[in-house]
């Protein structure tokens, strides 16, 4: 127990220039917006992942007609998970009959890191460009994947439970795979 005591004391020098380093690249950035907001950041090319449509039955809204609600997902999510995800997700919107698109619905949502398996382990460590730190990058891909009820009166938090459990359960022999929920905003 002593040994861990005075540790992040110990690495106060370390942590201080880390600070002063985000401070200085946060300055930088608000006086000079287009590094930050540029399709090009520091010789990467962002490009955005191809989208299509799908239809969720939101958890907090209370509607007497069951209608789903249209939202944007990347292809290759929907491809990664949409079936894991079974009637939680509506990818053929000509199925469905009462569909509605509410402006400023964003639906519940779940995120997992996938590694990359090719690479062994994939693990790496890296400085970062903002703090001059070093982290732990691993390879792999992270998928966003939207959700909803399968029924106007089931919860939240009994849906989010089960939507982990299988994604879990789809990616169940790797290592270090994340998996969270994000909820829904009416």
């Amino acid at each position: 127990m002593g040994k861990r005591r005075y540790a992040d004391i110990k690495r106060g020098g370390e942590l201080k220039k880390g600070l002063e380093n985000l401070i200085a690249y946060q300055t930088e950035s608000l006086n000079n917006p287009q590094t930050v907001r540029g399709g090009n950041i520091t010789g990467k090319t962002i490009t955005s992942r191809p989208r299509t449509r799908v239809a969720v039955l939101p958890f907090g809204v209370d509607t007497e007609s069951s209608a789903r609600y249209i939202v944007q997902a990347s292809k290759e999510s929907i491809e990664k998970a949409g079936n894991t995800l079974g009637s939680r997700l509506t990818t053929n919107l000509a199925n469905v009959t009462n569909v509605e698109k509410r402006r400023g619905f964003v639906p519940a949502k779940i995120h997992f890191f996938e590694p990359d398996s090719s690479s062994g382990s994939g693990a790496s460590y890296k400085r970062s460009e903002k703090t001059g730190l070093y982290y732990i990058n691993r390879d792999g891909k992270s998928y966003t994947v939207p959700f909803g009820a399968t029924s106007e009166s089931e919860e939240f938090a009994t849906a989010s439970a089960q939507v982990i459990a299988a994604i879990e359960k789809l990616l169940q022999n790797k290592d270090y795979v994340r998996v969270w929920v994000s909820n829904e905003k009416i």
